[in-house]
């Protein structure tokens, strides 16, 4: 993960309950103390792992959803089910498997398709140079933009995932984790059935064993190419 600020100068400053001043390591000869909560740095990869195709996130998901819509052989007004299971390609560096099951319903109006609605429950399990996970997510879709003239789909998105994650760098720890995830303006390219641009507004809560939880606000923009960039509030940037 690429980041344009180094790690100690990341997040929020380190803060000691029994302590009434705050301590830096200025010289090497000083011992740095371990964040007593999840990071930015730990938060931001949560969030890319969850949004990136390459670990079966939500854009992959997104995607797949996107292509069961686009076969357009539905009646109008009548819910169906369909379940889709991806999982990496051999040799992959990030392993992933998903279980994606959805109902979904078309809308119409004069009998003319107006919005495809779209209710997802997820299992996702990764692992990576960085982190593994384990989740579970529920996500409501609606997709518009079935105009032939239209040359993409245009998706909404909303939804919640939860899971446990662990660290494989630094602390190397273990934590519980909460994404909401929102997004209006996620475009489709119907050629290629691949997200071509987008932003994703994402709130995220994580808890260590201790019980210390933390909040960020996040700003996902998405990349094309299965990839996302995090942008938080103090200019932080990850991808």
């Amino acid at each position: 993960m690429k980041t344009n600020k180094q790690f100690f100068a990341k997040g929020t400053l380190l803060s000691f309950v029994a302590a009434s001043t705050l301590l830096f390591a200025c010289n090497k000869s000083e011992v740095l103390t371990e964040s007593p909560t999840v990071t930015e740095e730990e938060a931001a990869e949560v969030m890319i792992q969850s949004m990136s195709g390459q670990s079966g996130g939500l854009i992959l998901q997104t995607e797949s959803t996107a292509s069961v819509v686009a076969r357009m052989s539905y009646a109008c007004g009548v819910t169906e089910d369909t379940t889709i299971v991806r999982q990496n390609a051999s040799g992959a560096s990030v392993t992933y498997q998903f279980e994606l099951d959805i109902v979904k319903q078309l809308n119409c109006e004069m009998g003319l398709p107006q919005n495809f609605v779209v209710s997802a429950d997820a299992h996702t399990t990764y692992s990576g140079p960085r982190m593994s996970s384990d989740d579970n997510s529920h996500t409501e879709f609606m997709v518009t933009g079935f105009n032939p003239q239209d040359d993409y789909l245009n998706v909404t998105i909303d939804g919640t995932r939860r899971g446990s994650q662990q660290s494989k760098v630094r602390a190397q720890r273990s934590f519980n984790s909460e994404l909401t995830v929102k997004s209006t303006d996620i475009a489709i390219d119907k050629s290629t059935g691949l997200i071509g641009s987008g932003t994703i507004e994402v709130h995220f809560t994580g808890e260590l064993s201790t019980g210390k939880t933390v909040e960020y606000d996040a700003m996902i923009i998405l990349k094309g190419n299965k990839e996302a960039i995090v942008a938080f509030s103090n200019n932080a940037t990850y991808e």
